[in-house]
């Protein structure tokens, strides 16, 4: 049995390290994973991942790209992200869009962040090529995307 370390930076406020052990698959899947949260407020607490997977090719292209699906707030509503050359992004919640928004990426290339124009966050994990789950501000307003 190996083991793994998944780290991921949800919005730079929660830091969750996983520390699993794998079976000898392809696949890279894990269950039982305990999980350590701190929050800047120093306070911690464990949770437990009762399933999933490691995405194999987390850092793919979104450049020229466009993603569509919806987001949790007051109810659902549509949410568009479409990516654009040099590092940019125009979303589009409901009615509203924001352009040139720029977005930044983890090293692995599995999770993205941007603000809006209203200075909200925005936090992506690809959990596949063709899928983005991620929230608005906090974890109350969870949005899905598929690409186009």
């Amino acid at each position: 049995m190996n083991a793994k370390k998944l780290i991921l930076l949800v919005v730079s406020v929660v830091i969750l390290v996983a520390s699993c052990r794998k079976k000898d698959d392809p696949v890279a899947k894990f269950s039982n994973c305990k999980i350590a949260k701190k929050v800047d407020t120093g306070q911690s607490a464990i949770a437990t991942i009762n399933s999933g997977y490691f995405v194999s090719e987390p850092n793919i292209a979104l450049e020229n790209t466009n993603w569509k699906g919806t987001l949790q707030s007051s109810g659902l509503v549509d949410f568009q992200l479409k990516f654009l050359p040099s590092i940019k992004a125009e979303a589009k919640v409901g009615s509203a869009t924001d352009f040139n928004l720029p977005y930044s990426r983890t090293t692995n290339g599995g999770c993205l962040r941007f603000k809006d124009n209203s200075n909200i966050f925005y936090f992506g994990v690809i959990t596949s090529a063709t899928d983005i789950k991620g929230s608005r501000y906090t974890s109350d307003y969870p949005f899905q995307i598929t690409r186009q």
